[in-house]
């Protein structure tokens, strides 16, 4: 099979994003190693992915040291996170709390004056998504009663479910800095991945492109790929 359609890649792996499945642990990542490049896909050399990829679908690696880089903003988001899980799981949420107290009938004025409004940690699905790095948002709200299951917040019934306890200022204080410290891990994330650049992009502007000196055929096992089919 010729090899004439085929190119050197520009970088030795791309960034490989999982799938996530919690609001409050960002999706697993892995690098996979690129064979060679057609001008519209990459070649992928890892056993269970997909072995063609588009060029927009990764984020380039160009070395080793590109990819601790990513591992370490990665690890920092996750435990800013779990932080962030673990601190409104503390505070518990408003029917759990109504529940210990033996339900309204034992408790028929609110629990507190305020509650958080917060995706639980527990859900398996999450609006935002889309954006692999999404950081659940958080807001304070004012409690005006209660029934069996809802909350009268502003004027309005919602349900107790997504609103934890926050009884005092401390609280919420303790719930904004972990929000504020997550997106700001997510923000040096995805500030990071933007400079790497996806593979169209890099492709684009040549920020990866290698020296004439570094290699000039395809690698051994990126010809017999090509043999194999």
């Amino acid at each position: 099979m010729s090899l004439a359609n085929h190119q050197l890649p520009l970088c030795p792996w791309v960034l490989v994003v999982g799938t996530r499945t919690r609001p409050y642990q960002p999706p697993p990542i892995d690098r996979a190693a690129v064979l060679y490049a057609t001008p519209t896909t990459i070649r992928l050399g890892e056993p269970g992915l997909p072995r063609n990829a588009c060029h927009h679908k990764h984020c380039c690696l160009p070395d080793a040291s590109a990819w601790q880089e990513v591992q370490r903003l990665h690890q920092a988001l996750v435990h800013s996170l779990e932080a962030l899980a673990a601190a409104l799981t503390a505070l518990g949420t408003y029917s759990r709390r109504l529940m210990e107290v033996g339900g309204i009938k034992k408790h028929s004025a609110p629990l507190c004056s305020t509650v958080i409004s917060a995706v639980e940690p527990t859900m398996r699905f999450c609006h935002g998504w889309f954006d692999p790095w999404h950081v659940p948002e958080v807001a304070r709200l004012t409690v005006e009663r209660h029934t069996p299951r809802m909350l009268q917040c502003g004027g309005r019934l919602t349900t107790q479910d997504g609103h934890f306890l926050c009884p005092t200022d401390a609280d919420w204080k303790r719930i904004h800095s972990a929000r504020a410290a997550a997106f700001a891990c997510a923000s040096r994330l995805k500030e990071y991945l933007h400079q790497l650049g996806t593979y169209a992009e890099a492709r684009a502007d040549n920020r990866h492109k290698r020296a004439p000196t570094e290699q000039t055929c395809l690698p051994l096992d990126a010809q017999l790929d090509l043999l194999e089919g």
